[in-house]
């Protein structure tokens, strides 16, 4: 992996210990953000891959007038090509579904007029979004506010700039992202600009986005059978990896 976007960081510290655990020398790219639970996104990335070009916390301000996470953009060249990076964790339903609907849609419009900032100057730019949504696919933060399609030939038409390319895992009975009241969801999602599909400078490799999944990452037997094996359940200790799963897709040069 070269570039590793991440959820849920407490602080540079805990980055600095994950970096000294794995066999690769990454690069940290980290801002503490508003969130009062001092919960924040990050980047990792491989310096001998990757150069940074800028890097900059996109503040999200929400009806509530309540802090949130910012989204992390990245400006990077990979393989001599610019390659717009944004790690997202957007506001949870906690409270309600219903209730929160408003503060999804204020990242994804906050997210969309970053993108299309980008796009204006370059329509073929490549972006890579990436990160907890806290929405599926077809919900309306994603769909419509974010402009975000898992229908590659609708992109381009109307509002719709981007192709949201986890499609395979929606309503997979076989497994998915994240795991509420039994239903299989994606909360987890990479959504791609139509640059990194028409072939001239960096492409996503056809069917490569996928979820890091095996036995050992889900929970076993009980209530819980099949959820994501979490490091937390309420006030015990079951010492798993997350609640969510990973995500992942390749990128190469032309």
């Amino acid at each position: 992996t070269d570039i590793l976007g991440l959820c849920e960081i407490e602080n540079r510290f805990v980055l600095k210990e994950l970096n000294s655990a794995v066999a690769r020398d990454y690069k940290i790219i980290h801002y503490d953000s508003p969130d009062n639970r001092g919960i924040d996104v990050a980047l990792l990335y491989d310096p001998q891959k990757i150069t940074i070009i800028h890097s900059e916390p996109v503040p999200v301000t929400l009806p509530t007038g309540r802090p949130t996470r910012d989204i992390l953009y990245v400006d990077a060249i990979f393989a001599q090509t610019d390659l717009h990076l944004f790690v997202n964790h957007w506001p949870s339903k906690y409270g309600g579904a219903e209730k929160s609907i408003p503060l999804r849609a204020a990242a994804a419009e906050t997210l969309r007029k970053k993108v299309e900032s980008i796009l204006i100057h370059d329509r073929d730019s490549e972006i890579v979004i990436m990160g907890d949504l806290n929405d599926e696919p077809i919900d309306p933060s994603v769909s419509v506010h974010l402009g975000a399609s898992m229908d590659l030939d609708q992109v381009g038409k109307g509002e719709t700039i981007l192709w949201n390319v986890m499609k395979p895992w929606h309503r997979n009975k076989e497994g998915s992202t994240y795991k509420y009241s039994g239903k299989n969801m994606v909360y987890d999602h990479l959504i791609i600009s139509l640059g990194l599909t028409d072939n001239l400078r960096l492409k996503w490799v056809q069917n490569s986005a996928g979820v890091f999944d095996g036995e050992k990452y889900r929970q076993h037997g009980g209530k819980y059978d099949g959820y994501p094996f979490r490091f937390w359940a309420g006030n015990r200790l079951l010492g798993g990896y997350s609640d969510h799963m990973p995500i992942y897709l390749k990128i190469e040069s032309k």
